[in-house]
């Protein structure tokens, strides 16, 4: 089920040459996937093999667009992540509101990096 698991990754990061993912999904660990594959992504990521076949796990940044949190299972199935967010709204008629939307906005983000450098797909 690999081509399936593949033809998604390709499908999502608009990418054709996937023939880069053959050794990536051939055992079970965490790495980054150089940005000439995937371009305009930067795209940190995490296989485990299991009972069921290969998953890919990744975090996705591209500077044009939002952060992408996904894992891709071994029959294509794409199953999406809360990903950390870059900007907040706040109404300027209310007194304290661009503080305490700033504030809940970074501390959204800070549980998400939690998770994300506990699974390894972000540096400490």
């Amino acid at each position: 089920m690999t081509a399936e698991l593949k033809a998604a990754f390709g499908q999502f990061f608009d990418c054709a040459d996937l023939s880069f993912l053959d050794e990536l999904l051939a055992q079970p660990g965490r790495g980054t996937i150089p940005w000439q594959y995937v371009t305009p992504w930067e795209i940190r990521y995490l296989v485990e093999i299991d009972a069921e076949g290969c998953s890919l796990e990744v975090y996705a940044v591209n500077r044009f667009t939002n952060d992408q949190h996904l894992k891709i299972d071994s029959a294509g199935v794409i199953s999406h992540f809360t990903s950390p967010i870059g900007y907040y709204s706040y109404d300027p008629a209310l007194e304290g509101d661009r503080e305490a939307q700033q504030q809940a906005m970074y501390s959204y983000n800070r549980a998400i990096y939690a998770e994300l450098r506990a699974k390894g797909l972000i540096d400490s």
